[in-house]
């Protein structure tokens, strides 16, 4: 692993990374030292597999267009374990980024390696991890979870999923599922994920972003009750931004209680 912790320029996701808003090559490449994020010969990005006492499970290769999409034609996924044979291997999985949870702070649990690693700098105050796949949150996985507060962000479509998921495992953890993006999506937008939500807010939150678009009423979009937001808001939903750079209510994601 610790010889594929390099090479970041000719590696596309991290690459893809520096684009981003907020972002710059600086940051990209701390993400992806933190993230234990590997570059392949090719440029793929290797997503390690890393418990909480730095074992290495295994290395997922994904290989990525320059618009932090993936490839989908021909060969664009495999294994560090299958390529390497190693003998008397056992494939024991855990949740992506396990390694940097510590042992405060809420756990954001996402699908996909890429939506923790982007979430992780947009949203810090949580701890970002991902399951690998739609299917990939299971009880054992989630024993390295025991007592901590896991919120799930299931990509669009997926939120019946993961809430009978969580339902089930609930009993044991302290588990919730946000509607975050059912609640501001269509079932046209099937397929994206939190780090495509994310992404649209930063280039949206600030005025000057839009200010000049003549197609933007900007009179009454920017109108509010009382003080102007801040820290910023986002003009397409309404929410308004707290010091962290996120609305306040995302704290309550899960918690119908004090939501109601």
């Amino acid at each position: 692993m610790e010889s594929t912790l390099k090479a970041y320029e000719r590696n596309t996701f991290v690459r893809y990374l520096e684009t981003l808003p907020d972002w710059d090559r600086d940051i990209a490449v701390s993400t992806a030292l933190r993230y234990k994020l590997g570059t392949s010969k090719d440029g793929w990005a290797i997503f390690w597999q890393v418990d909480q006492e730095d074992r290495v499970r295994t290395g997922k290769m994904m290989r990525y267009n320059e618009d932090g999409r993936r490839c989908k034609e021909g060969y664009s996924q495999d294994w560090v374990h299958t390529k390497l044979r190693l003998a008397n291997y056992e494939l024991v999985q855990c949740f992506f980024g396990l390694h940097l949870i510590g042992n405060t702070g809420p756990i954001g649990l996402v699908e996909s390696e890429k939506t923790a690693v982007i979430a992780s700098h947009y949203l810090p105050d949580f701890r970002w991890i991902a399951s690998g796949g739609l299917h990939g949150i299971t009880e054992f996985k989630m024993r390295s979870l025991a007592g901590r507060k896991v919120i799930m962000f299931p990509d669009v479509g997926a939120y019946d999923s993961w809430k009978k998921k969580a339902d089930e495992l609930s009993v044991f953890f302290d588990v919730t599922v946000s509607d975050l993006l059912e609640r501001n999506t269509s079932k046209h937008h099937a397929g994206l994920d939190l780090a495509d939500f994310l992404v649209k807010e930063a280039k949206a939150k600030t005025y000057e972003h839009v200010k000049n678009d003549k197609n933007v009423d900007s009179e009454n979009l920017f109108s509010f009750d009382g003080p102007k937001a801040a820290n910023g808001f986002n003009p397409w939903t309404g929410e308004v931004f707290d010091h962290r750079g996120y609305p306040a209510d995302w704290d309550l994601i899960g918690d119908t209680e004090q939501v109601a």
